[in-house]
């Protein structure tokens, strides 16, 4: 059994135990209804891992309502855990106070009731959260080689991670985002992986080529591999990004302007798929030695902390990263801010800053309830190199 199967493996179980869980508890709460409650959840419990099964085969409104449903259900039954986590845990303290087990099904009934609309309600307010997403401005100023004396050059930099462009993400959020870019009315536009969710076929259907083509800024709109190009296939994925018009950095680095270097970096998973990951002092070292000098921001997919000390090290001004979604659900905020040295929002080091975007987009449930979905737009103003 490789690696993969293992993780397969053990998310089943984890998603069957959890599902097994609630079900139990609400079976015990609504006796008279037990049987409605499992035929529902279990119905529920298989649309989002048939979704995913399906929808490369049929990729139409049947496929898109069990992702859909699918992912509200899984938001619902990760709050669903707390809840009957909370309530085992008031149970044992009565059984520990009292001294018995106290069982009464109208209070388990009103308990999940009451649990049920707070539920509810959060959901909705984590859906519309999600689903307009905010400007976080950054502003950065460096010296530069090519700024001419008496020269000033300021730039506006858009930062786009973790869109996951597909069934769920679709035309009316792409709308939204493509919206809120031309109100930022960028020089450049990066692009910081997980660009898309889904095949090509699915994304030509909700309006991705165009999302992008509104998107091309004067000095160009980069993209850089996150973990889902390589789940979706990259040798799929690079020729169809091209041909939406953006420029993928594959461990290299760019000029632009004559002004700031801006470095893409393969993501961590590159190596397990075959692919390279070069460091960024590797990358540079390709480069003529006047570039050396150049203001430096890296667009890195995953903000491990080896990789920033790998930014720090060869002076970054900014490494611009995503992945984390900041957990995108409660309570998944407290693991990636315990994985990661930044799991949203901006870090700073010696001279070279971090900046972790929560994701323009979403994964999984189009919901967030601990984050915003986020533009990031670098201020980057370049002054003359004194000598």
């Amino acid at each position: 059994m490789n690696i993969f199967q293992i993780f397969l493996l053990s998310v089943l179980l984890l998603y069957g135990g959890a599902n097994f869980y609630v079900l139990h508890h609400l079976r015990q709460a609504f006796p008279r209804r037990k049987n409605v409650f499992a035929l529902f959840w279990i119905l529920g419990a298989l649309a989002y891992p048939l979704g995913r099964i399906l929808r490369s085969f049929f990729p139409g409104s049947l496929v898109f309502f069990l992702l859909f449903w699918g992912a509200l259900f899984l938001a619902g039954l990760i709050y669903g855990v707390f809840w009957a986590f909370l309530w085992d845990l008031l149970s044992l303290s009565k059984r520990i106070f009292r001294g018995r087990r106290e069982k009464n099904p109208r209070k388990a009934r009103a308990f999940w009731i009451l649990a049920g609309s707070v539920t509810a309600l959060l959901l909705l307010w984590g859906y519309r959260n999600a689903a307009f997403p905010r400007i976080a401005t950054l502003s950065l100023e460096a010296p530069s080689p090519g700024i001419g004396i008496g020269e000033e050059r300021n730039y506006r930099i858009a930062f786009l991670s973790d869109i996951h462009a597909g069934k769920i993400v679709a035309k009316k959020r792409l709308n939204t985002i493509r919206e809120l870019l031309y109100t930022a009315s960028p020089d450049m536009v990066i692009l910081g992986g997980d660009i898309l969710e889904n095949a090509p076929r699915i994304a030509d259907a909700i309006g991705f080529p165009q999302t992008m083509e509104s998107m091309k800024a004067p000095l160009g709109l980069y993209g850089i591999t996150g973990n889902h190009e390589y789940y979706a296939g990259l040798d799929i994925l690079l020729p169809y990004f091209e041909k939406c018009g953006i420029t993928m950095l594959r461990d290299e680095a760019v000029l632009v302007d004559n002004a700031f270097l801006l470095l893409g970096r393969n993501d961590r998973r590159a190596a397990q798929f075959g692919d390279t990951r070069k460091n960024p002092e590797e990358i540079l070292s390709a480069l003529p030695e006047e570039y050396r000098n150049y203001p430096l921001i890296i667009a890195n997919h995953t903000p491990t902390r080896e990789d920033f000390l790998q930014a720090l090290e060869c002076d970054a001004l900014l490494q611009l990263s995503g992945h984390t979604h900041h957990g995108q659900l409660f309570p998944f905020n407290f693991i990636t801010a315990s994985l990661f040295q930044k799991s949203w929002g901006l870090f700073t080091e010696g001279n070279t800053s971090l900046y972790v975007s929560s994701g323009a987009g979403t994964w999984g449930p189009p919901i967030r309830t601990n984050s915003v979905s986020e533009i990031v737009l670098i201020r980057l103003r370049l002054y003359p190199q004194e000598f």
